[in-house]
């Protein structure tokens, strides 16, 4: 029953059994956090498949007041206002719930009904039905033969000592077919066991029952420890309450009379409000509703889709756990204007789980939100709305570098990549140096692959054939390199590198082989010369495109004294990883991030009273760790942080910089005219106010 990954087939069985031509069926349920919705739903699963009518699901708590509300045990307790505390016996110890008792008139009569308000609270104990049977067991297998002890697990006696039965000799069988006869003891040993009791909800109650399946000495027995530890009187209902208090239940449901009144686990949203970001309750903390009787929220939370949004995120919190999450609801087409969307709730007590539904009336469309799918926060709801009441800020848009045909095809100062692809495919020795050459132009700001390793769809497919077995051809090459089986050349690591992420991932595995040799210290077959640097670690940044080798990538790299490194090797290489990743940025830890921007730091002061020539891959570095708010949203602002403050500082150094110096020639105007309106958003950015997702395209035209 406790498996959600079962089938409901053998429960439908049992089912069927106990209440076959029923029209109303009653299942008493433990009132603990123990009965999830989800076994709820698999529990009326059950019933549906064994036809058992109009089926209820009720508390045990709720079924012992019935039962005693029919038996007069409440006494005095039975009026309008009481509040009945219940002790129910569980497996993994006892229940503890308080049931105020209601006045009804439905169905034409005056009744009592019990309202729940609350969760059962689970005191766990040895004295519960688990304990109590693993102390029967242990009595019962004390008495096996030596070493044949598997036989007597399966005795009745177990389950009879456990529940204070009358307990009888019986035979057991074991394996090879030889019998044994069991003589089990005539009462348990009752097991010791100390527990914390919410006293604070049974003292103020006007009654204290007490229901369990046991019987006889063992029931005597529990009753007694009960009292001793709580010293409160109890009044112990018999083993049948429960089932007589189904019976009831089942009387009522059939006469359209109130069962007993319940409580929804409270669900929560967040709406903008005028102050910002508040709590929608979707469910009332104070609202009981009939059982069988459904629930829907009186009034919706609304949101607000802007015009050209194909999704949007709700956040959401339940009573019954802990983490709230957040589902991401896919619209399907962009609005067109903005549109109002209403969100609602609908369940039933005790029925499983509340249906989360969505209504756009200008779209003509309804969204179901699935509360199992939607991502699970590792913060609190409090949180949570701390966060979206101050907005988080923005972060630049990763840099994806577009392709276009123009390289493709000849011009007049030389041949295009389709006419060097016909040449080279099946050529003895490619030439790999006016491959890469091509590969690396951008006319008009196009290159023939993108950064994202795309080719523009009218490329035909006989010359991506033809790309493919070169690429395949110096990628062998490569491999023999590494090996020493021939002479090292860049030239077809430059014509791979500048496909980009299209490029195979087995060359980033080599670059990183190269970086960690030479971490060590230790030559390689790639670096035939100082230059050869600079096309290893610009080369793995642009093709890079597994997190796993991103994270080998960021350790390498800071294993190296952020002072000692070289702007186009080392600088150039981090600002690729940040600025064209989603993923990287967020494999930065708080260190790595105090580093790196130290690092941009210090090229944008070495940059002060210069020509900029060196400037290039500063800026990269520097907004793209803007983008660690992929993993820490409210990271690198201005006022809040102090690296962003040394940032923000730098920044405008620079600007001043290039303000003061622009005059004195027209490189210099051109340099400030480039540079000054970037550095301008880019502070934007540090202060959280930015808004300019298009910064580090801007940085690449510059």
């Amino acid at each position: 029953m406790e498996d959600p990954n079962s089938s409901s087939e053998q429960l439908a069985a049992a089912f069927t059994g106990l209440a076959q031509g029923a029209s109303h069926s009653v299942v008493a349920i433990e009132d603990t956090e123990q009965t999830t919705e989800t076994m709820q739903e698999r529990l009326f699963a059950a019933l549906e498949r064994a036809r058992s009518g109009k089926a209820l699901l009720v508390w045990r708590s709720v079924l012992s007041v019935l039962s005693a509300l029919e038996s007069d045990a409440l006494r005095s307790a039975a009026r309008d206002g009481a509040t009945v505390g219940i002790i129910a016996h569980v497996g993994l110890g006892f229940s503890v719930q308080t049931l105020r008792i209601r006045n009804e008139v439905r169905g034409g009569e005056n009744h009592l009904a019990p309202e729940r308000r609350q969760t059962g609270r689970l005191v766990r104990s040895d004295f519960g039905y688990e304990g109590l049977v693993r102390a029967a067991t242990s009595q019962v297998i004390a008495l096996a033969p030596a070493g044949q002890s598997e036989h007597y697990q399966s005795a009745r006696s177990i389950g009879h000592l456990a529940f204070g039965l009358a307990t009888r000799p019986e035979p057991l069988r074991r394996a090879n077919g030889d019998w044994d006869i069991l003589s089990p003891p005539a009462n348990l040993d009752l097991p010791t066991s100390n527990a914390d009791w919410p006293l604070d909800m049974l003292e103020t109650c006007d009654i204290v029952l007490f229901e369990s399946l046991a019987e006889g000495r063992v029931r005597n027995g529990v009753v007694r420890h009960l009292e001793a530890s709580l010293n409160i009187p109890l009044t112990a209902l018999p083993a049948s309450a429960v089932a007589e208090g189904a019976l009831t239940a089942a009387k009522r449901y059939a006469a359209g009379q109130t069962v007993y009144f319940d409580f929804l686990p409270r669900i929560a949203t967040i709406v903008d409000g005028k102050d910002g970001a508040v709590n929608y309750d979707l469910i009332d903390e104070a609202e009981t509703l009939p059982a069988g009787s459904l629930y829907r929220s009186p009034k919706p939370a609304r949101f607000a889709l802007m015009a050209g949004q194909d999704s949007f995120q709700v956040y959401l919190r339940k009573e019954t756990h802990k983490e709230p999450r957040r589902a991401l609801v896919e619209v399907g087409a962009p609005a067109k204007t903005v549109a109002d969307i209403d969100l609602w709730v609908e369940q039933m007590p005790a029925a499983g789980r509340a249906r989360i539904l969505m209504q756009a009336p200008s779209l003509a469309r309804q969204f179901t939100v699935d509360w199992d799918t939607a991502e699970i926060l590792d913060r609190s709801w409090d949180e949570v709305l701390a966060e979206l009441a101050d907005r988080p800020p923005t972060y630049p848009e990763r840099l994806v570098l577009p392709c276009g045909m123009h390289a493709w095809h000849d011009n007049p100062k030389g041949p295009g990549l389709f006419t060097l692809l016909e040449e080279n495919a099946g050529a003895t020795r490619p030439d790999w140096d006016a491959l890469a050459a091509k590969l690396s132009q951008k006319p008009f700001g196009q290159y023939c692959i993108s950064s994202d390793g795309e080719v523009p769809e009218e490329v035909p497919t006989a010359a991506l054939e033809q790309l493919n077995e070169l690429t395949d051809r110096a990628v062998s090459l490569l491999r023999r390199m590494t090996q020493r089986a021939t002479s090292a050349d860049t030239a077809p690591l430059r014509f791979l590198t500048w496909q980009f992420r299209r490029c195979p991932q087995d060359v980033a595995s080599m670059l990183i082989d190269a970086w960690a040799a030479r971490s060590r210290g230790a030559s390689h077959a790639f670096a035939t010369s100082a230059m050869a640097w600079v096309l290893i670690r610009q080369g793995l940044g642009r093709i890079i495109n597994d997190p796993d080798h991103e994270e080998r990538a960021i350790k390498l790299l800071m294993e190296i004294p952020v002072r000692d490194w070289k702007w186009r090797e080392e600088t150039a290489a981090a600002a690729f990883l940040l600025s064209r990743s989603d993923d990287c940025p967020k494999l930065l830890d708080r260190e790595t991030v105090e580093a790196l921007g130290q690092r941009a730091i210090w090229e944008f002061q070495e940059n002060l009273g210069t020509e900029y020539t060196k400037f290039q891959y500063a800026p990269f570095l520097l907004v793209g760790l803007l983008r660690w708010r992929l993993k820490t949203p409210r990271a690198l602002v201005q006022g809040r942080d102090g690296l962003a403050d040394d940032m923000s500082k730098v920044v405008e150094r620079v600007q001043q910089d290039l303000g003061d110096r622009g005059w004195r020639s027209e490189k210099m105007a051109r340099i400030a005219e480039k540079w000054v309106p970037i550095l301008t958003k880019t502070l934007d950015e540090l202060r959280g106010e930015g808004g300019h997702p298009d910064l580090l395209a801007a940085i690449y035209d510059a």
